[in-house]
């Protein structure tokens, strides 16, 4: 009797165990794969700190990422979601489909109760400038709650839709402007993979920087596709700035790339551009396709203007830069122009020229000149994503009676496994 009741409670459990492993199979399995490996459509690069909507059309979920500060993508919370009723990516106005690619949150609703889209809803901005290159069309792509005119499981008309719990949840996590990257199928893969997608994406990136900065113009414009907006225009446009103001930096803090199939890329970049003209702060949005050749190529992108202050997020420790800028200081105040040169990138230039036109108008203004005193402070430093660093403070220059107080700004860049000044540029103050 006694083994009639050990028995039975042992088939009991085990039927108890094999009914939650069903349960939990059940409710994780479509989302499971997430699980095994890393992401390769989402590669986020030093810097990245922005939370990243991600929709699967494939399995109906949507996935709330984070970055540390290593790039790695983490899943903060999984959603279940309604897409539209058509599975392809959206073309035009009413065909119900919920399109594919990169998209932003523009706008945000709080309603009480709405019959269509329940407690709110989160407006992308649907057609993006890709989009309206290739004539799609149409509007109104939200992600919104449920209302009680719409059943449970009822497809879309193109928006993503979840319950209006979880909506709420996520309504106060999301600010304006947070990335929404919806894909047919998130593209999973291991550590090499990751590693091998991460070093095109940059030597990309890289490449066609190096070209801006060097004012290369023929390297510069086979980046770009015939189907760029008035290609032409824009390189000649380009070409002319460069003659005007020779010398010229740009610097990523962070860098983003979103692979939405084997042909489009979008990269996305928190930017500093700084020229003897002009120095702006923004996030630049690059789309890519991939020519016949194999190569990718520019065929739009788009600038929204950020203040610097927007940047204070990405800053790193200034301390350890500290002791370059004071033997630099030292050897200026000096005058000693050979020590003053090793800080220096053999690749500097100037509005006057290479390094050698740099120090020759340094010798003429030392000697024709009395001590100098240079104070520095406010030191402001940023990562400039897998190239140098960017920094930038307050300086206050004395020379003989002359004084000159303003914004200094130095780019280091490695020069032989060294850190040197590639570029410096002086904005004084009003």
């Amino acid at each position: 009797m006694r083994y009639l009741i050990r028995s039975f409670i042992m088939t009991f459990c085990s039927v108890i165990i094999i009914l939650l492993s069903i349960l939990l199979s059940s409710q994780y399995s479509e989302a499971s794969y997430l699980s095994n490996g890393v992401i390769l459509n989402y590669i986020p690069l030093w810097g990245w700190k922005q939370k990243v909507l991600i929709v699967d059309k494939s399995t109906n979920k949507m996935f709330l990422t984070d970055t540390d500060k290593n790039g790695k993508v983490s899943i903060e919370k999984e959603f279940s979601v309604l897409l539209g009723a058509n599975k392809d990516d959206k073309r035009i106005n009413g065909d119900r489909a919920t399109p594919e690619g990169l998209y932003h949150i523009i706008g945000k609703k709080k309603f009480s109760s709405h019959p269509i889209y329940g407690t709110g809803a989160l407006m992308l901005d649907y057609p993006n400038r890709f989009d309206r290159l290739l004539k799609k069309n149409g509007s109104g792509i939200w992600i919104h709650g449920i209302g009680g005119e719409r059943g449970a499981n009822q497809p879309t008309k193109g928006c993503v839709a979840l319950s209006n719990e979880e909506f709420n949840d996520l309504f106060d996590l999301l600010p304006i402007g947070t990335p929404v990257f919806i894909v047919k199928h998130i593209k999973m893969g291991d550590e090499e993979e990751l590693i091998m997608a991460r070093r095109k994406a940059t030597d990309l990136i890289f490449q066609w920087r190096n070209a801006w900065e060097k004012g290369d113009i023929d390297s510069f414009k086979l980046f770009y596709s015939d189907k760029f907006p008035e290609v032409v225009r824009f390189i000649n446009q380009k070409e002319k700035i460069w003659k005007k103001f020779p010398a010229r930096a740009i610097i990523f803090p962070a860098i983003a790339v979103f692979i939405e199939n084997e042909k489009e890329i979008v990269t996305e970049l928190n930017q500093f551009y700084v020229a003897d003209n002009i120095a702006t702060w923004g996030k630049k949005t690059i789309f890519w396709i991939t020519a016949q050749d194999g190569s990718n190529k520019i065929v739009s992108h788009g600038w929204i203007k950020l203040n610097e202050q927007d940047f204070y997020s990405m800053e790193i420790d200034p301390a350890p830069f500290k002791g370059f800028i004071d033997k630099w200081t030292r050897a200026w105040q000096s005058k000693d122009i050979q020590q003053y040169k090793k800080y220096y990138h053999k690749d500097f230039k100037s509005k006057f020229g290479d390094i050698n036109e740099w120090l020759k108008r340094k010798a003429i203004i030392w000697e024709n000149g009395g001590d100098i005193s240079i104070t520095i402070d406010k030191m402001r430093v940023w990562e400039d994503v897998g190239a140098g660093y960017l920094i930038r403070f307050h300086q206050l220059y004395k020379q003989d009676k002359k004084k000159f107080n303003g914004i200094k700004t130095l780019i280091l860049r490695y020069d032989r496994d060294q850190l040197k000044i590639f570029r410096e540029f002086w904005a004084g103050s009003k």
